[in-house]
């Protein structure tokens, strides 16, 4: 027998070290994951009054998980709520560095149900709120990518479509409708948290309806709906001074069409002797290529129907910062009639028949 080196002895134990250490690292890996069929109810009187959700099923897939998350696993998420709002998503996820993909779609959301948490947030943080939401369904689908680059989080979203539909507006006092449309549309939607970029390929309101009303001690009901409380005023006043230092750099806004489609305005004036009714409708809107670069130009075309035979009609250019207008507008058989109340009541002169035609120019500049 030879007596041990210390040198080796050592060696030998460091080797016998590292294997050890080496012995320690393992890996997980879960091919298939699935929780299917998970129902809850729920009941929360936190708000009133109470608000319960029913979790109708909820089914849940992962394949390919990895405990280090080099690797992405996949997901598959099906969930129904309250016997009707349905959403569907599914993607893969890399947990190592960051890195998320998402198609998600959800639709026939019954906005109604849970408006006891938005009146609760109202009257929290509103002096007047005297509005109450009477119908409204919503639904989105997008395709999304959350993304860990050089120390920061982004979002990236493209695809995406959301509406509004059924939507009745109606005031608390009274109960009384004061607004309505039949749908809210965002179509092909981007947004970029790294560029601070968000595009947008078309917006439309569709059949929307305003009515207003003055009664005889001339108050509009569409007016003081809605107040700040008084703290909020002094906070937004003295938010609006400047302050000095670096500010964040806002977000590129671009919208490439504007549509109003099939509007109206219905105007109910008790505050006039004898009373009046004024009925704006077929108005249409339609804008395009508006953004939120300074100096730069939209087109306009607009066209109202007045009290079912006069018609308004008006288009051309619109340039923000600074502020200029340039196009044409268009008056056509304008009953003069429907203004003898209005008249009567500021100078005493009646109108029995006669039309109002009128074509002009209009250009307008801020200096």
């Amino acid at each position: 027998l030879q007596p041990k080196n210390p040198v080796s002895e050592e060696k030998e134990s460091q080797e016998e070290t590292n294997t050890a250490e080496k012995g320690t690292e393992w890996s997980l890996k879960i091919d298939d994951i699935s929780l299917k069929k998970i129902a809850v109810n729920l009941n929360d009187e936190s708000v009133k009054p109470s608000v319960k959700t029913k979790l109708n099923e909820l089914s849940i897939g992962l394949k390919n998980v990895t405990l280090a998350g080099e690797e992405k696993f996949f997901y598959d998420i099906e969930l129904l709520l309250n016997d009707r709002f349905r959403c569907d998503s599914s993607g893969s996820v890399k947990h190592a560095v960051l890195n998320i993909e998402t198609y998600t779609k959800c639709k026939d959301f019954d906005i109604v149900h849970y408006r006891p948490y938005i009146d609760q947030l109202a009257s929290q943080n509103l002096k007047t709120y005297n509005v109450m939401l009477q119908e409204g369904v919503a639904g989105f689908d997008l395709n999304a990518s959350l993304r860990s680059e050089e120390n920061q989080t982004n979002v990236f979203v493209h695809n995406a479509n959301a509406a509004v539909d059924k939507f009745v507006l109606q005031r608390r006092e009274g109960g009384s409708k004061i607004a309505e449309f039949k749908s809210f549309e965002i179509k092909n939607a981007a947004l970029s948290t790294k560029k601070k970029e968000v595009f947008i390929d078309r917006v439309s309101l569709n059949s929307l309806g305003i009515y207003a009303k003055r009664d005889k001690n001339k108050e509009i009901n569409l007016l003081g709906l809605i107040e700040p409380k008084d703290e909020q005023k002094s906070v937004a006043k003295s938010g609006s001074k400047t302050t000095k230092g670096k500010e964040e750099a806002a977000y590129k806004v671009a919208l490439k069409y504007f549509d109003l489609n099939s509007a109206k305005v219905i105007f109910d004036d008790k505050g006039v002797d004898k009373g009046a009714k004024t009925t704006l409708d077929k108005i249409e809107l339609h804008a395009k290529n508006i953004s939120s670069k300074e100096g730069s130009k939209f087109a306009y075309d607009m066209a109202i129907r007045v009290n079912g035979k006069g018609a308004v009609k008006s288009k051309g250019d619109i340039k923000h910062t600074p502020f200029e207008q340039k196009g044409s507008f268009e008056l056509k058989k304008i009953s003069l009639k429907d203004l003898t109340p209005y008249l009567q009541e500021a100078a005493y002169i009646k109108i029995d028949d006669g039309e109002l035609s009128l074509n002009a120019k209009t250009t307008y500049k801020q200096k």
